[in-house]
């Protein structure tokens, strides 16, 4: 057995995990930490190997971000000293909301230009939030380029009454529907970005990928 491994299996005697994030290939081993502290000669054995089993085990990952958690994990009972690298993937989540319309300004407008039934769609990300498209009374063939600005500012009002923070971070995505009674129905998607692991783990006292 090498005598690194042996090390730490000697040194620890609990479980521990080491973990250094990074974007795409940008690996920085002085970033690598873990939950207790670690005495520096036992911080230079850690770093050393998890710098020469990186681009091997990195070679294996994925990721829909190029954002990436690489770990590794001592079990001195268990011998076992394994490496993986979790990537960083899009979660969606559903959700919805139903109201009433009670500003009048509002149906006064709708009445005036003959609108029955609104679709908005809707999509935001990084603190910019837009709806893109909207449409009056047939989704199919009405689609609006000039919306009046009473009715497009009640849009984003529910939409910031409903969903606060729909457009901030990851965002959200969605349509507003709205009737002839002024009755709407939200249907919301939240965006979330979350680790999960993306390769197998890598053993280094069998020196090789397993499950």
């Amino acid at each position: 057995m090498n005598k690194n491994y042996k090390i730490l299996l000697s040194f620890f005697r609990k479980p521990i995990v080491f973990t250094a994030e990074f974007n795409y290939d940008e690996y920085d081993d002085r970033d690598i930490w873990t939950s207790i502290n670690v005495p520096d000669n036992i911080m230079d054995v850690v770093k050393n190997i998890m710098n020469s089993k990186f681009r091997t085990v990195w070679g294996e990952a994925y990721t829909e971000t190029d954002y990436f958690q690489y770990n590794f994990s001592i079990y001195p009972k268990e011998k076992k000293l394994l490496l993986w690298m979790d990537g960083e993937f899009y979660k969606s989540s559903e959700d919805s909301s139903r109201g009433e319309i009670t500003n009048q300004n509002f149906k006064d407008k709708c009445d005036e230009l003959g609108i029955e039934k609104i679709t908005a769609n809707y999509n935001g990300s990084g603190d910019s939030g837009y709806i893109e498209e909207i449409f009056f009374n047939d989704e199919e063939s009405n689609q609006v380029n000039h919306v009046p600005n009473i009715i497009e500012d009640e849009l984003y009002e529910i939409l910031e009454s409903d969903f606060s923070g729909w457009e901030i971070d990851e965002g959200s995505k969605g349509d507003l529907n709205i009737n002839n009674n002024f009755d709407y129905v939200i249907n919301h998607e939240w965006w979330t970005r979350e680790f999960q692991r993306s390769t197998q783990y890598y053993n280094l006292l069998e020196e090789k990928f397993e499950q």
